[in-house]
């Protein structure tokens, strides 16, 4: 199980900026041995309150997900695998063509 939360973690940590526009993100991911339907959650932190709030849902597809969106600035986010007990970083990356 370990081996598989760890290649969910590294697959979406890629962040492709080809695809999206100014003030968009696209975060792509690999979910190799998660089933489908499975629901993987994109949490930020409200502004106000610094408390974690849901900020997007996507379901696995055959071993992969997408989360597309618009971005004002830079923020620390997670995602949570449904069923999994811990969260996974994704740091912001300003990269661009």
């Amino acid at each position: 199980m370990k081996k598989i939360l760890f290649v969910l973690t590294a697959s979406a940590a890629i962040i492709s900026c080809s695809k999206v526009k100014d003030g968009e993100y696209l975060i792509t991911g690999t979910a190799t041995g998660i089933e489908n339907g499975k629901t993987i959650i994109l949490q930020g932190a409200d502004p106000a309150t610094r408390m974690p709030v849901s900020l997007d849902t996507v379901k696995v597809e055959n071993g992969k997900f997408e989360i597309k969106g618009k971005v004002t600035e830079p923020a620390f986010h997670t995602l949570i695998l449904q069923g999994a007990n811990r969260t996974y970083p994704i740091h912001p990356r300003n990269r661009r063509n």
